[in-house]
């Protein structure tokens, strides 16, 4: 568990209204370990109670400052571009993509980084057009969907994958840098999928 008094404290400065509901009691946080981050960083979900639904943000602890992330992805960059992060390794690029989507969408939203077509599952109320649906994207991309491909070149990693978001099958395409600097582009294959995104 994540002190949430001390990242409260690092914020004070750059977000007070943040710091504020940070120090709340109802506040909690968890540490998500990414493996991209370097020793003294720490990625951080708040999950705040102070309104009528439980909130849940980002917070990047980057030595003795934080920097909440939510809605911003360019904020992560900077960071990788000022503080570095280790991204030698196909799970840390894969990770630092992902994050990024993750934060350019609200982020309540869950994504998924497929390794397998197995890892959707069927809504369990699923109609029978819909198990129809699923049994036809299961033979279309069982044989396609496999864990991101990464190859690494003169420092940039290079890669591909499918990932889910919004209920919508996309194929992913990227390059990342050395220094954070990241393209990302998304193809649309499959909306509405028949899924439970909370599986």
């Amino acid at each position: 568990m994540a002190n949430v008094a001390d990242v409260a404290t690092m914020l004070q400065a750059s977000e007070p209204d943040l710091a504020a509901r940070l120090r709340d009691p109802r506040t909690t946080a968890e540490e998500i370990p990414l493996p991209f981050l370097k020793p003294d960083q720490r990625y951080v979900e708040v999950i705040t109670r102070t309104g009528r639904y439980p909130t849940k943000f980002p917070v990047l602890v980057d030595g003795h400052h934080a920097v909440y992330l939510a809605d911003r992805p360019d904020e992560l960059k900077r960071v990788a571009r000022t503080s570095g992060f280790k991204l030698d390794t196909r799970a840390a690029v894969v990770a630092y993509v992902a994050t990024l989507l993750r934060l350019g969408q609200p982020y309540s939203r869950r994504l998924m980084v497929l390794e397998r077509f197995t890892e959707l599952q069927i809504v369990t109320s699923a109609k029978p057009d819909e198990r129809v649906r699923y049994d036809l994207l299961a033979a279309k991309y069982a044989g396609q969907i496999g864990p991101p491909a990464v190859e690494f070149k003169d420092g940039v990693a290079k890669g591909s994958g499918f990932v889910v978001r919004a209920q919508t099958l996309e194929r992913l395409s990227f390059s990342v840098h050395r220094d954070g600097l990241a393209d990302i582009s998304i193809a649309e294959l499959e909306p509405d999928l028949p899924i439970d995104m909370q599986a």
